[in-house]
């Protein structure tokens, strides 16, 4: 297998990148694929900066279903597991089913200060984040907003990438001809076709 890091083709791989081109969770799949042979997967040491557009809360709701969908097509165990990970609404389901008991109370404080410490320590000291501090506030509602996320990428169907809105038909590994369309641009027109149609599309 061969990958030229600079445009991210692959070649001599059982039929190349076209093979991942249907998958929703592309980069996933190209890892798990990698993995799978027994060679190695490497964090880069190079942060690069991101920047997310000027969603309004109906398109940050989208985006984020559309991660948790994503995630749930590539590790559905894993994605179930998420659930025990959600630190501060466990604790704030604790504090109101305890009714404000002590221990409950100290809990939630302790579940709190844990996870500002984390996004501190992760947005300053690896992500370099110079926005942070002033976003620092909506940390907490994004934890409470995680549960309803999750149930809805549990249950959900639909995928919105790029202003295109799809529906799932009988697995979510696969979306249709937008993203094949993305990669041959990028692969340099390689010509796509698949046995199954995974997702149909409707207009938005």
């Amino acid at each position: 297998m061969r990958v030229n890091l600079r445009t991210g083709c692959i070649s001599d791989w059982d039929g190349g990148f076209e093979t991942i081109a249907d998958y929703l969770a592309d980069d996933y799949e190209l890892g798990r694929r990698i993995a799978a042979q027994n060679l190695s997967v490497a964090l880069s040491r190079s942060v690069v900066d991101s920047f997310l557009p000027a969603y309004d809360f109906s398109q940050f709701l989208s985006h984020q279903l559309r991660w948790a969908r994503t995630i749930r097509a590539s590790r559905p165990g894993g994605y179930a597991g998420l659930l025990l990970t959600f630190t501060l609404p466990w604790a704030l389901l604790s504090l109101v089913l305890a009714r404000g008991a002590d221990w409950a109370l100290a809990l939630f404080a302790l579940a709190f200060l844990i996870r500002i410490l984390m996004a501190v320590t992760v947005g300053k000291l690896v992500l370099s984040d110079r926005e942070l501090l002033r976003s620092l506030w909506l940390l907490p509602i994004r934890d409470l907003l995680a549960v309803v996320l999750w149930m809805g990428g549990l249950a959900g169907r639909k995928i919105v990438w790029r202003g295109q809105t799809f529906h799932r038909r009988f697995r979510l590994d696969g979306i249709c001809p937008v993203l094949r369309n993305y990669f041959s641009r990028v692969c340099e027109a390689v010509h796509l076709s698949s046995p199954i149609e995974i997702a149909t599309r409707e207009a938005c």
